[in-house]
């Protein structure tokens, strides 16, 4: 199994010089996206043999011939291509209506399997360079700017142990430049026999471990600490600072200082948001490890199309919820230490009982009780477990009576406290669940 990360490296300031020649790259490999994504949608192109059929000699008259080095022509067509498939498939889902701009300033870097490429990395003593072809017998060097987890990564690719792909290169305001490495290496897939769902909701994660239909570890990752930085940020700060900055301003001549101050608290936002995001998704990766289990997400592709349905205030909470983006993080970080991560049907994860099988009732807003087997369950936990018994052979259910589980509550920015609260609340006689009814009690 092939296992892929991105690594962010960053350069020091570009001199005057080199940082025209890597702009009028930046701005003439632009000029080339955007000719071949109207040959694209003129053609209906989505194959990069086609449109290097109809469109890369004319091309030429874009940008002329040997101005840069031939490969980013070539990437340029990969970006296009990959831009109109992606967006033909969004308008037939009625997502997508108007054309795509590209308003980001970044160049994507060529690499082959063997090595060679338009960009390279070396060493000097201590420092560690990166070379930008710019025309076939010309280049750009910077200096990168090296953490120790950064490092740890060069010195590993140095030593043969992981392969860097194809790069993104970006420009930042002070001057700078960032690159994004697709960094691949080759990984034994685990064949683990328990199995660990996680539930991932607005405002928790919840995963159970199972071995067999037995529940030995559960867990709950409050994620109240990022949905308080939505908060503060989102509904907060930037609209009080929109409010006060654009105020009788038309939104075409605004000046550049009201955006940028935007722009820096909308980064801070982003930067705090992902590192907490990361914690959650390393912390799963290693539970996974250190039980041995494959972990089991529940399949949420095109999850906002189905649950932005609600009141204004409801959309608006639910759409910066990262449901997809912390699967991604989790699948990734599992695969790089060779965890294999399988998706099953949401379908009712959080309606049946896990031993049972049986619709479950409601007691109260965040408690279920199965009728048939007089079990009260927490829906999370419920979820979490019937999650991961999808996954097992079919029939297989959570053993009864379950016995008491080691739960641990953990925060998302590191603030943990133990616990033995469990997954399973009690046992109810059948009186006490048939007065509650069908209904949560109001």
């Amino acid at each position: 199994m092939i296992a892929i990360k991105t690594l962010k490296l960053r350069t020091l300031r570009a001199r005057k010089g080199k940082d025209k020649i890597l702009r009028d790259l930046m701005e003439d490999w632009k000029r080339l996206v955007e000719f071949f994504f109207d040959i694209c949608v003129r053609h209906d192109v989505k194959s990069k043999g086609k449109l290097h059929a109809l469109a890369y000699l004319a091309s030429k008259s874009i940008v002329p011939d040997k101005k840069w080095h031939s490969k980013y022509r070539y990437t340029a067509m990969e970006v296009a291509v990959a831009t109109y498939k992606s967006w033909t498939k969004l308008k037939k889902k009625r997502r997508a209506e108007k054309r795509p701009e590209f308003k980001r300033f970044f160049l994507k870097l060529y690499k082959e399997s063997n090595g060679a490429g338009v960009y390279k990395i070396f060493r000097r003593g201590n420092a560690w360079f990166v070379k930008i072809a710019t025309t076939p017998r010309n280049s750009v060097v910077l200096p990168l700017v090296v953490s120790d987890h950064e490092a740890e990564f060069l010195e590993a690719w140095s030593r043969g142990r992981i392969v860097f792909g194809e790069a993104y290169m970006r420009r930042l305001g002070d001057g700078s430049y960032e690159l994004h490495i697709a960094v691949k290496k080759e990984v034994e897939e685990k064949d683990f026999e328990r199995r660990l769902g996680v539930d991932i909701n607005e405002r928790n994660v919840t995963l159970s471990v199972l071995d067999g239909g037995r529940v030995i570890y559960a867990e709950r990752i409050s994620l109240d600490s990022i949905v308080g930085l939505d908060y503060t940020y989102k509904m907060v700060w930037i609209r009080r600072l929109q409010k006060k900055l654009y105020s009788g301003e038309n939104p075409k001549y605004l000046p550049r200082w009201k955006i940028e101050i935007i722009r820096r608290y909308a980064n801070r936002w982003r930067q705090r948001k992902e590192h907490l995001l990361h914690v959650v998704a390393k912390r799963i990766a290693t539970l996974a490890t250190t039980f041995q289990a494959r972990i089991v997400l529940e399949d949420l592709r095109d999850i906002k199309s189905r649950i932005l349905n609600k009141s204004k205030k409801l959309n608006r909470r639910l759409s910066l919820a990262d449901f997809r983006k912390l699967q991604f993080l989790i699948e990734y970080k599992a695969r790089w230490v060779g965890v294999p991560v399988s998706y099953i049907n949401p379908r009712r994860t959080s309606r049946l009982c896990p031993i049972c099988g049986f619709p479950m009732t409601g007691l109260s807003q965040r408690e279920l009780v199965c009728r048939r087997c007089g079990v009260v369950f927490d829906r999370d936990f419920a979820a979490s477990i019937n999650i991961a018994l999808r996954d097992v052979a079919r029939g297989v259910r959570a053993e009864a009576p379950m016995s008491w589980v080691p739960r641990r509550s953990v925060s998302a920015d590191g603030c943990s406290w133990e616990g033995m609260i469990c997954a399973m609340k009690g046992r109810y006689s059948l009186p006490n669940i048939t007065k509650f009814g069908n209904t949560y009690p109001k």
